[in-house]
């Protein structure tokens, strides 16, 4: 199924365009009172679809994030991947948290689905 194309009028600001030139888009935790980069947490280098989801962060110290199809959850204080799980479909907004009979969740809307998964009990 071919990708809607999102077209914005003359006057309106446009997206940032990567013209063919390589990239890669991170997570990166930096330090309030210095501005310095604490750690980061880099995806792999590519030309094409600078599209990302948001991110996420609970009081337990975990970071949710996704790029491109895969969502995944950091350490927040070192950034080192704790899960990961490719979704099969586009993550375009930022998780959700929440409580239900005791149990905590998060879900993300991968394209067409939402998917749920239920954090482990402490």
């Amino acid at each position: 199924m071919p990708r809607p194309v999102w077209r914005c009028p003359r006057s309106a600001a446009r997206w940032p365009n990567t013209a063919g030139r390589s990239f890669y888009t991170a997570v990166r935790a930096l330090d309030a009172s210095t501005g310095k980069r604490v750690w980061e947490y880099a995806q792999a280098p590519r030309t094409v679809n600078n599209d990302t989801g948001g991110l996420m962060s609970t009081q337990g110290g975990v970071v949710f994030g996704s790029d491109q199809t895969r969502f995944f959850a950091l350490d927040s204080q070192s950034g080192k991947l704790l899960w990961s799980v490719e979704t099969g479909g586009t993550i375009m907004a930022a998780p959700v948290t929440y409580a239900l009979d005791g149990e905590q969740l998060v879900t993300i809307a991968a394209a067409r689905s939402v998917l749920t998964f239920a954090l482990p009990k402490s």
